[in-house]
């Protein structure tokens, strides 16, 4: 299925449905549709239709939307890249995928040309789209045909683009829309008075993404932020009243951390997604605003996985620990080292396979590099186990495994512990070089408040640590630091801090 295909059709149900709202401004699904079809044909007029890799460098706004609407339609495939990258990462962006033509807007335009004389740079604009037809129906592609070039985030190294196909893609997520909705689609377009989804997650991320694709395959218009910010969450919530919000941990800890009043009471349930959520966040969202939050567990490599909705809660389904149970149409398996099967309830590397999955990496070998194996199985890159019931647990990233000794630690289980210090705002543990262990465990600690003997206070959470778990597992070293370093999506980079060590 076409990834323009939702909003095709919602255009032709309902021509004069607000389709996006964007700065107050709104569009109807036909505008939008529109818009898309213009660029889409001016693509085809210059040779960038099926196969052509698009390289999109826009903020998150409609005229993004439109370029990637118009993209799909013509079976280019959709690359779009963070508008904050600077040179060397944009860079290498466009260099590893491939891209013969970017779309940016005119304040970047000279920037790119300079990275690439061979680059194609186009303007995006309307006056330059305007003597396009405004109708263009989209290709219908096959299973091999590509949609998209996504970034991973990027935080134990170079940003990697996962390649998905059309259908991959469509079928991950019309699959989470059928676990959401307890039944698979098609569905008719939204009642009037349906409040609409916010898009909270930029739209170079799969989340933003997925949320777009998610609102418009259940018939929801979308309230598209360019940037997350908790006082405007805050007053699009007042205003417009949505049911459910998804949202990445950093954006949950915005509003938790959020100094004024806020009205959140619409809200029926919360979706975390993007990294894993620290138990103490959790608790502290729920108790202030009495909104539970849920999980839904996946990658851009693999596509949904596991979650839990809000009628799991509502009908005792749920399990405290676990990121949720294996969806329909998932097949996860949990292995070894050496990629054999372990049984139910031990922990090792998680497996997935999925229509939703990945391709592999532009330009790279993803079989070699143990992302994926010969079977078609992608790996999350977390470790794990299933219980009796098909619900996963998740304990921590296989390459954030800490060797200490001989002995393996999690650093999300020290991670855990230390939050529950009164001192601690905010940390992450990573290993660093040791002459005796080979590797030992180092914290990194946010401060809530400033403390004048931090070398005493650093023995004190070594000494907290010990008393909470084996002495084996336990933080040696503690640096005190303002901020953590995170990707423009809030994942902390630990290979930043491993650099400073």
């Amino acid at each position: 299925m076409n990834l323009a295909y939702d909003m095709e059709r919602r255009a032709k149900e309902s021509p004069d449905r607000i389709g996006v709202i964007f700065n107050d401004k709104t569009f109807t699904f036909l505008e939008l549709d529109q818009m898309a079809s213009r660029v889409g044909n001016f693509l085809k007029s210059i040779g960038a239709g099926k196969g052509v890799r698009l390289g999109v460098f826009l903020p998150s706004s409609p005229e993004l939307l439109a370029t990637l609407f118009g993209a799909w339609k013509v079976g280019a495939v959709a690359v779009p890249t963070n508008y904050l990258y600077k040179d060397t990462e944009l860079k290498h962006a466009l260099k590893s995928t491939e891209a013969k033509v970017v779309i940016t807007d005119k304040a970047q335009s000279e920037r790119i040309k300079a990275l690439d004389k061979n680059l194609k740079v186009i303007i995006y604009d309307n006056n330059l789209f305007a003597g396009f037809p405004s109708e263009c129906p989209s290709f219908n592609p096959a299973d091999e045909d590509i949609g998209l070039m996504v970034f991973t985030g990027g935080t134990s190294g170079e940003a990697r683009a996962a390649v998905i196909t059309h259908n991959a893609q469509y079928a991950t997520f019309s699959n989470l829309t059928a676990v959401s909705k307890g039944k698979p689609g098609p569905y008719p377009i939204a009642k009037p008075d349906t409040p609409p989804n916010i898009v909270a997650m930029p739209l170079f991320h799969l989340g933003g993404l997925s949320s777009m694709w998610f609102a418009f395959n259940v018939g929801r218009s979308i309230i598209l932020m360019q940037k997350f910010d908790a006082e405007k969450m805050v007053r699009f919530v007042a205003k417009y009243r949505p049911n459910a919000l998804a949202l990445m941990p950093t954006m949950i800890q915005m509003l938790v951390n959020y100094p004024g009043e806020a009205d959140l009471s619409s809200v029926k349930s919360l979706t975390s997604t993007g990294q894993e959520l620290n138990l103490n966040l959790k608790m502290r969202f729920e108790q202030r605003y009495k909104v539970p939050i849920i999980q839904n567990y996946g990658s851009t490599e693999a596509g949904h996985v596991a979650g839990w909705t809000a009628r799991d809660i509502r009908e005792g389904r749920w399990k405290p620990g676990a990121v949720g149970r294996v969806y329909d149409n998932v097949q996860v398996l949990i292995c070894d080292e050496e990629g054999q099967e372990v049984p139910r309830g031990e922990n090792g590397q998680i497996w997935v396979k999925t229509k939703g999955a990945m391709q592999g990496y532009a330009g790279k070998d993803s079989v070699k590099e143990k992302v994926m194996n010969d079977d078609g199985l992608v790996t999350t890159s977390d470790l794990g186990y299933l219980d009796e019931d098909d619900c996963l647990f998740v304990v921590g990233r296989a390459r954030d495994m800490i060797k200490c000794g001989g002995f393996q630690v999690l650093p999300g289980e020290l991670e855990e512990v230390l939050r529950e210090h009164p001192n601690v705002l905010d940390v992450a543990v990573v290993g660093v070089p040791d002459e005796r262990l080979v590797e030992i465990p180092k914290a990194f600690v946010v401060l809530k408040t400033e403390v004048q003997d931090q070398d005493k206070l650093a023995q004190e959470l070594i000494e907290f640590c010990r008393s909470k778990i084996a002495h084996y597992k336990a933080v040696r070293a503690i640096s005190f630091i303002k901020e953590l370093p995170k990707s423009d999506v809030g994942k902390v980079l630990k290979r930043v801090l491993q650099e400073v060590g």
